[in-house]
């Protein structure tokens, strides 16, 4: 297979703020609170498309449609962790990216063990 173009110039910027916060719970606990809120921009080839051909049949091209990049979106953070115990703590974690017609969201919960 063949790509005459065989890579894609994509750019993208954020500009946003963060903030962390920590607060004792009782005696040894502590917990940390974080939030983020961004202004994404992208540049450059932000709907990626590929005309691909067989090395042995150079008449038969096809395209290749990728997902469209948003050129301008809304970026927001949160995450929320606890200690359970010296060495461990739990948490939960949002992030998600909104713009018109593309929306990502992602969650997860998770232990972190230190040792």
């Amino acid at each position: 297979m063949h790509d005459r173009q065989s890579h894609a110039k994509t750019e993208s910027y954020t500009l946003g703020l963060r903030s962390h916060s920590e607060f004792a719970l009782c005696h040894e606990n502590t917990a940390r609170v974080s939030a983020s809120l961004g202004w994404r921009h992208a540049e450059g080839d932000v709907i990626p498309t590929r005309t691909l051909q067989f090395d042995q049949l150079r008449e038969a091209r096809f395209t290749v449609n990728g997902a469209p990049i948003s050129r301008n979106s809304l970026q927001l953070g949160l995450n929320g962790e606890f200690d359970v115990h010296k060495n461990a703590s739990i948490g939960l974690n949002y992030s998600g990216e909104f713009s018109g017609g593309n929306t990502s969201n992602a969650g997860s919960l998770y232990l972190k063990v230190r040792f």
